[in-house]
């Protein structure tokens, strides 16, 4: 989370040189690393919870936030698993799922999850929001997910619809682990859907962010203007976009991959 805070108040400090607008400033990230994603947006400008990773000054406070799949209440996972989660602890060796003492949550949080109580709720991005402005998200997850259960989306997206905070969520019925390929009908969202809402560093900035609204603030900005760059080659993201505020999409027929 540190290193996600640190790069984007270099982006900040270097925007000039790099041609970016820092006032358009998006984060991506699946599993772990959606986990981050989602801490960083929610935790952004707190004190306590900036570290001390490269430059200094500039806002961490991203204006997007995209999470793929990612963890939110680690105390919550093993009730959702499938299959009473006998693929999880197949694949990593592990005999009470999440909960054991080697699940990659203890691992992250030096303890075993049930035992630790207070350093979950600190590592829960829901702790957070409400507390202060947050950045638009956009939510995607599978609900065949194997190792992070499709409900620690649903988590993360009715804490942030409850708060009034712009927020969408795109679930996949028959997606397991990686990213949702492959579907019929208007929720298409594959991986080359992925550059609607990736930040491109190219000289003379992005095109993607550039047809932001004229007001990047999080507290105004929508995902109709986020996603605008998707309705000429990829018009299900469109689509999308022009559904209303807090609306989920239920992309029927993708697959995992």
């Amino acid at each position: 989370m540190y290193d996600i805070k640190g790069a984007i108040r270099w982006l900040c400090a270097n925007s000039a040189t790099y041609h970016l607008d820092p006032d358009r400033i998006a984060i991506m990230g699946d599993s772990s690393d959606g986990w981050t994603t989602a801490m960083a947006a929610v935790t952004g400008d707190i004190p306590a919870l900036e570290g001390d990773v490269g430059t200094r000054g500039p806002s961490s406070t991203g204006q997007a936030t995209v999470p793929f799949h990612s963890p939110t209440d680690f105390l919550q996972m093993d009730a959702h698993m499938p299959d009473n989660c006998t693929a999880f602890t197949a694949a990593f060796g592990l005999t009470n799922c999440h909960s054991d003492a080697r699940s990659p949550e203890s691992g992250l949080l030096g303890c075993t999850i049930t035992a630790c109580p207070g350093k979950v709720a600190a590592a829960n991005p829901l702790t957070y929001i409400g507390d202060q402005r947050t950045p638009p998200f956009l939510i995607l997850h599978g609900e065949q997910h194997a190792i992070v259960p499709y409900h620690q989306s649903r988590l993360l997206y009715d804490k942030l619809a409850a708060a009034g905070d712009d927020v969408r969520l795109i679930s996949f019925p028959k997606a397991e682990h990686g990213h949702a390929h492959g579907t019929s009908g208007r929720c298409t969202v594959g991986r080359g859907d992925q550059e609607v809402v990736m930040v491109r560093t190219s000289v003379g900035g992005t095109q993607w962010l550039s047809r932001r609204a004229a007001d990047p603030s999080p507290t105004t900005s929508h995902w109709q203007s986020v996603l605008a760059s998707g309705r000429d080659s990829r018009r299900p993201m469109g689509a999308i976009a022009r559904r209303r505020r807090h609306r989920t999409c239920n992309c029927s027929g993708s697959a995992g991959v």
